[in-house]
């Protein structure tokens, strides 16, 4: 398996992510993505589904110490007590006693940063996470948590794709020994359409979605399904084989929607 090491976090480098999947699709996704090999599984409080992603870890038949589970406190919570009590209420959802990533999920200055990141500190001193991260912080924002936190911060999600430049997100998350975690890879579905990067993609032993991404060390990604297709890939891919395009249906689900919101 390969993985990304910062800040003494060892992440899988390939997470399966759980955006706008409605609760009786994890149950019935998340089982085909551990049996395909994911071992890092991506969800949040605004999803809406820890519960069932809980569920479904619980009862895959994989060691809850081989998965690598992550969750997102919602800007709402970004009070210390909101955010605290939050965690707690994730973690009963979630059936587990810690999760491995706890990460702030948009930036939101309703909050002081101190106050949200002394919160972080808190709930992983408490041994309620073991590690605790970022997402969709620009470079100001990146130092100023990284100098606030007592604790390293390990990681920045933020979207990742062809369409978007993040050269000087990633060298910030670089400078201060972050990680970063790519989402809406595929970019609604763009990616697989596009005729420049089909055109690559036409060259002998190229697969798509490992042609555009101008992949630097310390980058991983959290693709997702809502049909086992997307978990087909991962196997496909580990044993070598050409990899199809998907069918319409089966692309990131962001694409039917009229707007992509959060992914």
């Amino acid at each position: 398996m390969h993985t990304v090491t910062a800040n003494g976090a060892t992440i899988p480098a390939l997470g399966f992510g759980t955006f706008r999947m409605p609760g009786p699709d994890v149950l019935r996704i998340v089982p085909h993505a551990l049996k395909a090999g994911f071992r890092n599984v991506d969800t949040a409080q605004i999803y809406g589904n820890e519960a069932e992603v809980g569920e479904a870890i619980a009862n895959s038949g994989v060691a809850r110490g081989h998965i690598f589970l992550n969750t997102k406190v919602w800007i709402e919570n970004y009070g210390h007590d909101a955010l605290i009590k939050s965690v707690d209420e994730s973690l009963k959802k979630l059936k587990i006693d810690f999760s491995d990533l706890l990460l702030l999920h948009w930036p939101n200055d309703a909050v002081s940063l101190a106050e949200q990141i002394g919160a972080l500190n808190e709930v992983k001193e408490a041994g309620k996470v073991r590690h605790i991260g970022i997402s969709n912080f620009n470079t100001a924002l990146i130092a100023e948590a990284a100098e606030l936190s007592k604790a390293p911060i390990v990681t920045n999600q933020i979207e990742y794709h062809p369409y978007i430049d993040q050269s000087t997100v990633i060298e910030a998350a670089k400078n201060a020994g972050m990680a970063v975690t790519g989402y809406y890879g595929m970019a609604d579905g763009k990616v697989f359409t596009d005729p420049i990067l089909r055109d690559i993609v036409a060259l002998p032993r190229k697969w798509l979605p490992s042609m555009v991404f101008p992949v630097p060390m310390a980058v991983s990604f959290h693709p997702m399904a809502l049909r086992p297709y997307g978990t087909r890939i991962h196997n496909w891919r580990r044993e070598g084989r050409r990899i199809p395009s998907p069918p319409l249906e089966s692309s990131n689900p962001c694409m039917h929607s009229p707007t992509r919101g959060e992914c």
